[in-house]
């Protein structure tokens, strides 16, 4: 793998090392024996990519309140700017997948970045309500071919355990720098509403530089040369993997996380703020501290694989934890508790999403890979969709009866109930029907 020295992390941690000395520990101290992926150009691009994904929530989530006067929109409709983004990723991220499986990843991942980061920056210089929602569809349409080709890129390029590592590192960054991007924006806001969005900008070096020096995994070459494959011969082969029912399952039980996932973002808040008497100030300081866990344990599941029997097994695990802190929080009577649920939630979400993408990754050959984690990702974003929707209803029959707090408790049990515990019942399906086709 080519690599370039003056711009290359390797160079950058060497000058670092006589400085620092003892300060600065071996990159395989920090993230196990595969840490080297980080040293390799592509891959670095990669991790470029995962820093600018989480802009698309994490920089208008802290803003939407101070977009509804300079936009003439209301409390009631300013949500929209949310569910616009959302709502193209169902349609968008499977025919992305395809699209990338017969031209090549290169194509799709340098038009995505253009259009997520133009239409993003576009954001900054309007004032009109509509004019901004048809910004953010479109912004919604090149964000949902990022996440699924830079997973597959990851698969691309790289075989477990160093595969696992390198999916734990991206999954890391992208959540450190969710995190850290909702406090920038928060800080830039108050300073002009428009000075956030300008951070889209970002997006569209990130592209070019994909363009200019990203280089089309080995055997995706041909693709990139314009030796297109046949579009009919792509689906069939895609629908005969996907006839073989261990591949069906495991990209089922991928849609579940995002179920767990979910319903902790919606209501943590609540809970903290409307159960539990707490503060706004302390739901925003558990979410940060959940990202944060999330992108640091993320960065540990290579290493962690060499502890258990199979990456289904450490799913398994890591999806019996983030259940459990799942239910703590749900069932929480202090705030004390809740911190201790999410700590528990955010460390094993963290490996089990890691780990579910590299067991998608590894279902696939090169020619179908970036379909099969495009099922899974849309899959899991319908889900994720209906999960509020379903709470809600939850919530709403049985506040009267229970009580909105206890109505709230029940809805999380059924959550933890549906996500945790049918993504572990699938994975265990998986493994068994492993076991009984293997020689």
């Amino acid at each position: 793998m080519p690599t370039d020295p003056q711009i290359s992390v390797k160079s950058f941690y060497n000058r670092l090392s006589p400085i620092y000395g003892s300060a600065v520990p071996p990159l395989e101290t920090l993230f196990g024996e595969d840490a080297s992926v980080i040293r390799e150009i592509d891959f670095q691009i990669v991790l470029l990519v995962a820093v600018v994904i989480p802009f698309g929530n994490g920089l208008l989530s802290p803003t939407l309140d101070s977009l509804v006067e300079p936009l003439g929109a209301s409390p009631a409709t300013i949500g929209w700017l949310i569910s616009v983004f959302w709502a193209p990723g169902i349609l968008i991220v499977p025919i992305a997948g395809l699209l990338a499986d017969t031209y090549g990843r290169k194509r799709i991942l340098v038009v995505s970045l253009l259009v997520y980061g133009i239409a993003g920056l576009a954001m900054a210089f309007t004032q009109s309500f509509t004019h901004a929602l048809i910004l953010r569809l479109l912004q919604g349409i090149g964000w949902a071919g990022l996440l699924p080709i830079v997973t597959t890129i990851i698969g691309d390029l790289y075989v477990p355990p160093r595969e696992l590592t390198a999916q734990g590192l991206r999954v890391g960054v992208t959540g450190l720098t969710g995190a850290a991007v909702s406090l920038i924006a928060g800080a830039l806001v108050v300073v002009s509403w428009q000075y956030p969005f300008l951070l889209f900008g970002l997006a569209i070096p990130v592209g070019l530089l994909v363009l200019l020096r990203f280089e089309e995994p080995t055997t995706l070459r041909s693709v990139a040369d314009g030796e297109t494959p046949n579009a009919r011969t792509q689906r069939r082969d895609l629908f005969v993997l996907l006839r073989r029912p261990a591949v069906r399952t495991i990209i089922v039980a991928r849609f579940f996380p995002d179920v767990v996932w979910v319903a902790f973002a919606t209501y943590i808040s609540i809970v903290v703020v409307r159960i539990l008497g707490g503060s706004p100030v302390q739901a925003g300081a558990m979410f940060a501290a959940v990202s944060i866990l999330i992108g640091g344990s993320a960065s540990q599941a290579g290493r962690l694989s060499g502890w258990f029997p199979g990456r289904i097994s450490l799913a398994v695990t890591a999806a019996l934890g983030y259940t459990a802190g799942l239910l703590v929080v749900m069932l929480a009577t202090s705030i004390e508790i809740a911190f201790v649920g999410t700590a528990v939630f955010g460390v094993s979400f963290g490996i089990a999403i890691a780990t579910f993408v590299s067991l998608l990754t590894d279902l696939a050959p090169d020619s179908q890979r970036s379909s099969v984690v495009s099922i899974g990702a849309t899959g899991g974003r319908l889900l994720g969709t209906l999960t509020p929707i379903a709470m809600g209803g939850v919530i709403a029959s049985l506040t009267q009866t229970v009580g909105f707090a206890n109505s709230v408790r029940v809805a999380g049990i059924l959550v933890a109930a549906v996500g945790g515990g049918g993504g572990i019942l699938l994975l265990l399906a998986a493994r068994r029907v492993r076991q009984s086709t293997s020689p």
